[in-house]
């Protein structure tokens, strides 16, 4: 994947986020960010984990910031 790619997929998680009206809780978006981090570090090891955890809007521990 490109950085592209993880920014894309960051934005749409902050965005589900800051609506607050798509049913999805914030704890099932840390879960997810937390798992396609993981995803994302098994397939690029240059892949920066707080990087994309403050794209998505939350801290380096993946505690929401918005």
């Amino acid at each position: 994947m490109t950085r592209k790619s993880y920014e894309v997929i960051a934005s749409v998680i902050r965005r589900h986020r800051s609506e607050d009206t798509s049913g999805v809780s914030s704890g099932t978006l840390s879960m997810v960010a937390d798992s396609l981090a993981l995803v994302f570090q098994a397939d690029n090891p240059r892949f920066d984990r707080a990087r994309f955890f403050t794209a998505c809007g939350m801290d380096e521990d993946g505690i929401w910031v918005i």
